[in-house]
């Protein structure tokens, strides 16, 4: 098994705070009978799950805000479809040397938000003009890097 990365790091998840029900305090829970007891440490571990998935949730919901918007994953996702697509239709195997695959992922997603409505980040600016037109060089950088994640 390959080892761990020193720059891999686990995000932390606070544990939410989650309090008992209302009027079983822990003295009444042990004079309940045992079918009882497991009754109501099932509904008070349903709360706490309910809670740990919403802190997990607003943990995602932040990285994803932090990240780059929908349109420039799609866009700098679209360049290596097509470059892995050029790629593929060489092999001697390849059935559609001519015809490149067509990308369907923008359209699939334009219309996801058609029926959902907007996604995260789509109100953050793309500015297509900063990522577009020609090199000035051989070596490329990114004019407007993602957060790497794990941080």
């Amino acid at each position: 098994m390959a080892a761990i990365p020193k720059t891999a790091v686990t995000p932390e998840i606070p544990l939410p705070e989650f309090e008992k029900l209302p009027g079983f305090q822990d003295a009444n829970i042990k004079d309940m009978t045992p079918e009882m007891r497991t009754r109501v440490n099932g509904i008070m571990a349903m709360g706490a799950n309910s809670a740990l998935m919403l802190t997990c949730q607003q943990a995602q919901l932040k990285r994803v805000k932090d990240r780059c918007c929908t349109d420039q994953w799609l866009d700098e996702n679209e360049r290596e479809w097509y470059c892995l697509d050029a790629m593929m239709r060489t092999r001697p195997w390849a059935t559609r040397k001519d015809e490149p695959f067509p990308y369907p992922f923008k359209k699939v997603t334009d219309e996801m938000r058609a029926a959902e409505g907007p996604w995260v980040g789509d109100d953050a600016p793309y500015p297509r003009e900063w990522t577009r037109g020609p090199a000035a060089d051989e070596v490329l950088t990114n004019i407007r890097p993602v957060a790497e994640f794990p941080p």
